[in-house]
């Protein structure tokens, strides 16, 4: 072995390299190891602030929403396609079963647009149109929808809302009141994702109203878009 040692060194290095390297794979030594571990409270862990705005290297998020809408006496489905241009504009496309487009809301500002195919009607405003219902909907300020539906606070919200936070400071619920119109509404955050660069975005939002009238929206497929830095 000596004699193969010195004559042939460039032959045994790489054998010698091989099985170094697979000693340290199937070993899990601790010399390789922390190359790849990220800090947990770095990467991964949750916002140690209340979130009441959009991340600001965040340039556009997009989800798939399924909606669940349950009454007394019924029980809808629909799904929605979700984009976020930063905080300020908000599109939503609403689709039936079958998926195709039911109806579409855009809030651009404290401002929203909303065209539903079966009226084939189109309305806009500052507040939200009334619909005959025996059930009541939940009459969440148009100014304010686009920061719950990311579990955000909304900008001044005490004493309007009741807010309560989870022990890394993302929403859990939420509870208003309007005494004058007796309409009451709470929303319930169950579940969060981590998208990444850590962010957390809600993956389960309930709606409930005093008149047994539940909203169930259920995140999935987060997109992102990363603002491009010159």
């Amino acid at each position: 072995m000596k004699d193969l040692d010195k004559n042939s060194p460039n032959k045994s290095r790489p054998i010698l390299c091989v099985g170094l390297s697979l000693v340290l794979i199937l070993c899990g030594c601790s010399i390789i190891a922390p190359f790849n571990r990220e800090k947990p409270s770095e990467f991964y862990s949750p916002y140690h602030a209340p979130i009441s705005s959009f991340p600001a290297q965040f340039k556009s998020i997009a989800m798939d929403a399924r909606i669940e809408i349950e009454t007394p006496d019924d029980d809808i489905a629909l799904f929605a396609d979700v984009l976020y241009h930063q905080i300020d504009t908000v599109k939503v496309q609403f689709k039936g079963p079958l998926r195709r487009k039911q109806a579409e809301l855009d809030l651009i500002g404290n401002e929203y647009t909303l065209w539903l195919q079966r009226r084939g009607k189109y309305y806009s405003g500052l507040e939200w149109p009334e619909f005959n219902s025996e059930y009541g909907i939940p009459d969440i300020p148009v100014e304010d929808l686009r920061y719950l539906m990311l579990g955000f606070p909304p900008p001044d919200s005490t004493p309007k809302y009741q807010l309560t936070y989870d022990s890394y400071k993302r929403l859990t619920a939420i509870i208003a009141e309007k005494p004058s119109e007796n309409q009451k509404f709470s929303i319930s955050y169950n579940g969060y994702k981590h998208i990444g660069h850590g962010i957390w975005l809600p993956t389960q939002i309930k709606i409930s109203t005093t008149q047994n009238t539940t909203v169930k929206i259920h995140y999935s497929r987060f997109r992102y878009e990363l603002i491009k830095l010159i």
